[in-house]
């Protein structure tokens, strides 16, 4: 019953999209994003959505991979997730980012700034705990 129902909004956005879109004035080259070739990271795919529904389309000629998300879907259960001291790494993470150090702030970001629990493991794993 839920995926339907996904499906169907998803498709009323592309229509939605679409219209205004060709409603704009604009030619479609203009409003146009080109990959040369699919994602293969998660942060690498097109986020479309407004919050509450939305997808991360990872692209591809042969085969296509979508991840679907909607904001009422649960699959775990409680946990304690809150990390109290978090925020008090969010200035170095960001002095991390100004000056270039991409990957020096993702460590601090995944180990301090993440929450405790076991989250949904990272994208990896339908059958991790959730919540």
């Amino acid at each position: 019953m839920g995926t339907p129902r996904i499906l169907v909004a998803l498709a009323v956005v592309f229509i939605g999209a679409f219209f205004v879109f060709s409603q704009s004035g604009k030619s479609a080259k203009d409003l146009s994003i080109w990959f040369d070739k699919p994602a293969t990271t998660f942060t690498q795919s097109l986020p479309l959505g407004n919050g509450r529904l939305g997808a991360m389309v990872f692209g591809g000629v042969g085969e296509d991979r979508t991840i679907l998300n909607e904001g009422a879907l649960w699959s775990g259960s409680l946990q304690d997730s809150d990390k109290p001291d978090a925020a008090t790494y969010l200035p170095e993470i960001r002095r991390l980012l100004i000056e270039g150090k991409n990957a020096e702030a993702e460590a601090l970001v995944y180990k301090n700034f993440t929450a405790k629990g076991p989250g949904s493991a990272r994208g990896h794993g339908k059958d991790a705990q959730y919540g």
